[in-house]
């Protein structure tokens, strides 16, 4: 046989089990790291949660104040409401009071001239 047949087949052979070795370590590390992203994430989760916990209260807490102040801005509301159909109601009263004394006041006048 031809010595360079020889030499191309061992290197062949040892290039594929060197390929095959890196093939192995690669797997190994991948599954390292998917492990270690596995972990990762499940501390994240961990250290998120109780911070969203607080989240959701404050929020909560927020929705709260908002509805008591809404209360409070419509009772507010509806008092000036009240206020100002009072006044119109009382405003519509002096001026057909002043309206009546007017028409008073002119009677008179035009009984003194006469």
């Amino acid at each position: 046989m031809d010595i360079n047949l020889i030499i191309l087949i061992w290197v062949s052979v040892v290039s594929i089990i060197l390929i095959t070795i890196f093939l192995i370590k690669l797997l190994y590390d991948l599954s390292d790291l998917t492990k270690s992203m596995t972990k990762g994430s499940e501390m994240l989760q961990n250290e998120i949660e109780p911070t969203l916990k607080e989240l959701n209260e404050a929020v909560a807490s927020l929705n709260k104040v908002s509805g008591i102040a809404k209360e409070h801005v419509e009772r507010i509301q509806k008092t000036i409401h009240n206020i100002t159909n009072g006044m119109s109601a009382v405003g519509g009263k002096i001026q057909g009071l002043f309206s009546g004394l007017s028409n008073g006041i002119q009677f008179g006048l035009k009984l003194f001239r006469k």
